[in-house]
């Protein structure tokens, strides 16, 4: 009788501690591979491993493709290095791309960057304390670390951003075209993109000019203004991401487009990348290569 009860707690006790060990050991995100080694967590793997939620994903001369159980898929050129985390990838180093139907994101110096819609997918390039930005088959969004909306990146268009220091000024610098709709008034900055509502004294004034205003971020697309500078009557900033776009292209490779103006919008500036950027380089370990 004893034996028996002895027993039996001991099955139960043997069942319990399998039970808690499945419940608490991680569940996979995806699988990484490559042609060729690469290291994960600082441990050397060839051909694919599987990840877990903080793996540390760091590229040799190889490229990697990652793709993920939400269905997110992201790539790392040769030597790059990244985090890879169940609802975003760190970009640490070199270069990445992404291409999401599920919310997934990439992150680079705190910014924050998304396909905007199923399709869309962003190349991502670190340059020192820079973060370059190039959409490929869709718009990509680009926010600061507090949500801010810093970047409408287009197809035709590369990004380059410049996170400013902690403790910066947070005063934001925009130029283009202000218009009403609904008797609220909205600037859309030629450089970044991105549409602000803007109110503060004198606004009201410049609707349908293209303007220079400096003003304080009030909400996640909002800015009170603090001083306006027209640069021309009637609005003519329809053409301006079509010629940034052209200059871009004929700027000096890996560089800022040639007499390209950066705004400053919530402590990240904003200017139009030259060509070179946007270029994303698969190798394997032999050295064989290709752009796309």
């Amino acid at each position: 009788m004893i034996t028996r009860f002895h027993n039996s707690s001991f099955v139960a006790l043997a069942l319990a501690l399998t039970l808690n060990y499945s419940l608490a050991a991680p569940a996979a995100l995806g699988v990484a591979t490559a042609r060729g080694g690469f290291l994960i967590n600082g441990s050397p793997v060839e051909g694919n491993a599987t990840l877990f939620d903080g793996a540390r994903i760091e590229t040799r001369k190889a490229s990697s493709s990652i793709r993920l159980g939400s269905g997110a898929t992201a790539g790392l050129a040769g030597e790059s290095r990244a985090l890879v985390y169940q609802e975003r990838l760190v970009l640490e180093r070199g270069q990445g791309e992404l291409a999401s139907a599920s919310g997934y994101r990439m992150e680079a110096l705190g910014l924050r960057i998304e396909p905007s819609a199923p399709g869309a997918s962003a190349r991502v390039t670190l340059r020192g304390d820079k973060v370059v930005v190039a959409a490929l088959g869709g718009a990509v969004r680009v926010r600061s670390g507090a949500g801010f909306l810093v970047g409408n990146v287009t197809p035709s268009r590369t990004l380059l951003f410049s996170p400013q220091a902690a403790g910066a000024a947070t005063a934001s610098t925009m130029r283009g075209c202000v218009t009403e709709e609904d008797g609220k008034y909205y600037l859309t900055d030629t450089t970044s993109g991105v549409k602000v509502q803007v109110s503060g004294p004198g606004i009201d004034q410049e609707a349908g000019n293209d303007v220079e205003i400096t003003g304080t971020a009030i909400g996640a697309d909002q800015v009170q203004v603090n001083s306006i500078n027209r640069l021309g009557s009637g609005c003519k900033s329809s053409a301006a991401p079509a010629a940034a776009a052209a200059g871009a292209a004929a700027g000096a490779a890996g560089g800022m487009t040639a007499g390209a103006t950066a705004v400053i919008i919530v402590g990240v500036a904003v200017a139009a990348a030259g060509a070179g950027y946007g270029a994303y380089r698969a190798q394997d370990d032999d050295g064989q290569s290709s752009s796309r």
